[in-house]
């Protein structure tokens, strides 16, 4: 009899990982050399033949550490990523709004890039 894992393993890419995509947050089957989802990827190349850029000092990834890059998303306009693809800490508080993170399903609704300074 199929079970529900052999229906994934059809549906998804060879090689995929499912993990946090590190713009938006949304969980997604990607390439282990891939960090952001295809919708993702697509509406920041849209914006903008330079998609990415270094990090300035003072810029958040959206779990709350310090980006290395920001993407420049058609979506969400500039979303910085720290390099790390756990999407942060799921238990404590958020950092953006204070609320559990438990409550979020994916990006936190109140994110900045830049706490407190300009929003470019």
């Amino acid at each position: 009899m199929p079970k529900l894992v052999d229906a994934a393993r059809v549906t998804t890419r060879d090689g995929a990982v499912w993990r946090t995509c590190g713009s938006c947050g949304v969980l997604a089957a990607m390439p282990p050399e891939i960090t952001i989802c295809d919708l993702c990827r697509i509406a920041s190349s849209v914006v903008t033949a330079s998609a990415e850029r270094p990090a300035e000092p003072g810029e958040l990834c959206t779990c709350g550490r310090p980006a290395v890059t920001v993407f420049l998303t058609g979506r969400f306009g500039p979303v910085g990523y720290c390099g790390l693809p756990d999407g942060g800490a799921r238990d404590g508080d958020c950092p953006f709004c204070g609320e559990p993170r438990s409550t979020h399903d994916g990006r936190c609704p109140a994110y900045v890039l830049r706490p407190g300074g300009e929003q470019s």
